[in-house]
């Protein structure tokens, strides 16, 4: 490659250094560094294009940022024309000084009314400028340093807006404060984790809200203490373990109510409850022990009653009054001694049907000779009417029923309300994602859930899916670019009339296609089979990051969810092509000069249930070798016809398996949005692939062409 400049160092070596020394052409009268005028400028005033407003010198931006929409504010002063076009030049002489060196370095002063500016601009096309309106614009194709001997101020009287598309790396050797006045908004799409060596203390005024759509795990090595001055509930869907090594107290200043559905064990070595009013009330079951002591006012056995050790041991009854509801003889009693009065009525039937006084096996000793009245206070009968009654009661068993139709989990985790394709809301860039694999574009849950969140054009589906208006195309031949011509004898002659007014004319094609090769030789300043490790911060090309492919302007996403090196590295490998692909348009200082190639969709990780189809674009993604791009203007906003540009020129300048030219009409608001999306060969650890080279076109997801690309109009 040759510039205009190159002959400054052949007629050094001729002519010696007096050429920038002396300042006199050493043969005549020329300028004594060779270089004016140039060729630009012959037959013309020497004086700056730029100064007469000829040209006009704009800083290096590759575009503008999607984020950030370009300022447009000149039609708020009456003085400046209402269709003010900043691209246009509207410097006049001698109203802008400017001083342009032979290395191609800039500096202009403009005081031309409407389009007074100040621009200092370096040969790469970094610098600074000053615009119309007040507006500081800086720009760097490379590394940007500030650096502050003191302190450093930053006042930004409106709003602000950071984006950096690798690692964002801030150090603070003191205190980081950060003071908001309004709300803090965090989207993090891969883990949040903090490192915190002292103490942590939050102050919240209103709610504490956390939603955790996974495991919570919280470990504390100290002690730990909850204290709420309100309520407290805590409900769970599922079990609900307690294990406490040491002591374990519940109190309460109110009511206490324990119940199950189930079962409810309480097991200790020491038992004890205690009650001013106790009610131990069943249907059936055991009370006592061998070694129990009880102690009752007034026993009601419904059966048989039983005084011994279960051996035919002996035991004791005390009470005031034994008293059977039947007659003896159907009802026994036996013991070895009764103490106490079994005086019965005059009928024997009533009574004991043996002797008073009698002292040995079956006798009993009379005590009293007034025997005390029947006590015969009774609660309630513990039968099957009265147990269902109190079960039933407020104080019998809650039925607890956390979430019955799991209608609060569908809405925190959406999966079954997305058909298992997301487990939370989509962007509209991301239903378009998820819209490139057809299984999904078949799922009817997914694509009402879409339609019904206002995040997919209904009318883009189904029967709309051929374009009403088609522009320009591009084969699979070279592409034929626009004024080159060819000096001397090709061999491709031809009379081609009406060019150039030359019947006569040359066919020149502009053919920088590598053909078809399969293999790449990579930079090794870039080469993944170098870095030390995979991450979202390893270079892939100058100023290109993998963590560019992973923040997306359709979809976001992280590599957390890959664990495997080798894997990371394999994709590390596939999205260099990628890199390289799109480094050809940030180094493109001619028609892509003014525009930028974005990763809309980048790395893809499918949803928790999701099933994605293999080798669909979103499987080819999920491993680096797809990824869709789309192409915007200065003032950030997407730019259809140069993203067809983009597409044909990397039809014929790069390597690819299949390049597909992507138009929906998937926005809710119905317009048309066109995407590239490039797809590269599975490459092995040498970078060798199969590079086919195949193009499509498609529209709302169907095919139109296949081996041509051609541009939707509407």
């Amino acid at each position: 490659m040759t510039t205009k400049n190159d002959d400054i160092l052949d007629r050094q070596a001729k002519f010696g250094n007096q050429v920038y020394e002396e300042g006199v052409y050493p043969t005549g009268y020329q300028d004594p560094s060779g270089v004016y005028p140039r060729s630009e400028y012959y037959y013309e005033s020497s004086i700056n294009k730029a100064s007469r407003g000829k040209i006009r010198n704009t800083l290096s931006t590759n575009g503008g940022i999607p984020t950030l929409k370009a300022k447009r504010n000149y039609s708020e002063s009456s003085e400046i024309p209402e269709e003010f076009d900043e691209t246009r030049n509207y410097s006049t002489y001698p109203h802008n000084q400017v001083i342009e060196t032979p290395g191609g370095h800039i500096i202009e002063l403009d005081d031309t009314i409407v389009n007074e500016r100040i621009l200092i601009k370096h040969k790469s096309g970094a610098g600074i400028e000053i615009k119309p309106d007040g507006t500081i614009h800086m720009s760097s194709i490379e590394d940007i340093l500030i650096s502050a001997g003191n302190d450093q101020h930053v006042v930004v009287e409106g709003n602000a807006h950071m984006t950096y598309q690798g690692d964002l790396n801030v150090d603070v050797a003191g205190d980081y404060n950060l003071s908001v006045g309004g709300n803090k908004l965090q989207i993090i799409t891969g883990d949040h984790i903090s490192e915190i060596d002292g103490a942590r203390k939050g102050n919240i005024a209103l709610q504490d809200n956390l939603v955790v759509k996974g495991h919570q795990y919280n470990t504390v090595l100290e002690s730990k203490t909850d204290l709420n001055l309100g309520g407290y509930t805590h409900a769970v869907k599922g079990n609900f373990t307690q294990n406490v090594e040491g002591d374990m107290g519940i109190f309460a200043s109110g009511a206490q109510q324990i119940t199950s559905e189930v079962r409810q064990n309480l097991t200790s070595p020491d038992t004890n409850i205690f009650a001013n009013k106790l009610m131990v009330t069943g249907e059936e079951g055991t009370i006592g022990g061998e070694e129990i002591i009880m102690y009752a006012r007034n026993l009601y056995a419904g059966h048989t009653l039983f005084v011994g050790d279960g051996a035919g041991g002996s035991g004791t009854i005390n009470v005031h009054t034994i008293r059977a509801s039947d007659i003896i003889a159907t009802n026994n009693m036996t013991a070895p001694t009764f103490t106490g009065d079994l005086d019965g009525a005059s009928a024997v039937t009533r009574s004991q049907s043996y002797n008073e006084n009698v002292t040995s096996g079956g006798s009993i000793t009379n005590n009293s000779s007034s025997p005390l009245a029947d006590d015969t206070t009774a609660t309630v009968l513990p039968d099957e009417n009265v147990a269902a009654l109190y079960l039933a009661s407020e104080y019998g068993i809650r039925d607890v029923q956390v979430d019955p139709e799991n209608d609060l989990k569908k809405l925190i985790n959406q999966t079954t309300l997305s058909g298992n394709i997301s487990d939370r809301p989509l962007t509209i860039g991301e239903c378009r994602s998820k819209l490139r694999d057809e299984n999904n574009k078949n799922n009817e849950d997914f694509i009402a859930k879409c339609v019904a969140e206002g995040k997919l054009n209904p009318e883009a589906l189904g029967s709309k899916s051929v374009p009403a208006e088609t522009g320009r195309n591009a084969s699979n031949e070279p592409t034929v670019a626009e004024n080159y011509t060819i000096i001397g004898d090709n061999g491709n002659k031809a009379e081609i009339p009406n060019i150039a007014g030359n019947s006569n004319y040359y066919n020149s094609y502009f053919t920088p296609n590598p053909g078809a090769k399969s293999q790449i030789l990579p930079d090794p300043l870039y080469n993944p089979n170098n870095a030390a490790s995979i991450t979202s911060g390893t270079k892939l090309a100058r100023g290109i990051t993998i963590g560019k492919f992973l923040g997306g302007a359709g979809e976001k996403t992280n590599m957390n969810h890959i664990t495997d090196a080798t894997e990371r590295l394999q994709i590390a490998r596939q999205l260099y092509l990628q890199a390289v692909a799109l480094n050809t348009v940030n180094t493109n200082m001619g028609k892509f000069s003014n525009k930028r190639a974005i990763v809309v969709e980048g790395l893809y990780k499918k949803g928790p249930l999701e099933f994605v189809t293999p080798n669909s674009l979103n499987d080819l993604a999920s491993k680096g070798r797809a990824v869709v791009y789309q192409l915007i203007n200065e003032a950030g906003v997407p730019d259809n016809a140069s993203t067809y540009d983009l597409a044909v020129y990397w039809k014929d300048t790069i390597l690819f398996e299949r390049l597909i030219l992507d138009y929906d009409r998937y926005h809710p608001d119905g317009s048309l949005e066109c995407h590239v999306v490039l797809v590269m060969p599975e490459i092995d650890s040498s970078f060798t692939g199969k590079f086919d080279k195949n193009l499509e076109t498609r529209y709302n997801g169907s095919i139109q062409t296949s081996g041509e690309l051609v541009e939707i109009l509407a």
